[in-house]
């Protein structure tokens, strides 16, 4: 899939940012994350968590777009650049620590 000019342009621009507006009064949406990098048509996490259990842990721009989330954002307290403090955030940390220590 490529990056399509017509998700920047109306009426498609307004139409997903409808959709994410209705998943943000949820929950964290992905779009939202500071922690964000988009290569292309992939969206990837600048902490290394993965986003699903692809091979390289990315995202589809266009799933990001509509403002569907990764489970892993949802629960995420890195997601405003805040200290982690989510028990999922917790046990990934204390794995790379342990990984780091051995």
């Amino acid at each position: 899939m490529t990056v399509k000019e017509e998700w920047f342009t109306e009426p498609e621009a307004t139409r997903l940012q409808n959709l994410r507006q209705k998943s943000r009064a949820k929950r964290h949406i992905t779009y939202d994350c500071l922690n964000n990098i988009v290569k292309g048509d992939r969206v990837f996490c600048k902490r290394g968590t993965p986003f699903g259990r692809g091979k390289d842990g990315s995202m589809m721009l266009i799933t990001v777009l509509t403002g569907r989330s990764s489970g892993v954002c949802k629960k995420c307290m890195h997601f405003n650049g805040e200290d982690c403090s989510t028990s999922y955030c917790s046990v990934s940390q204390n794995y790379v620590e342990r990984k780091e220590a051995k």
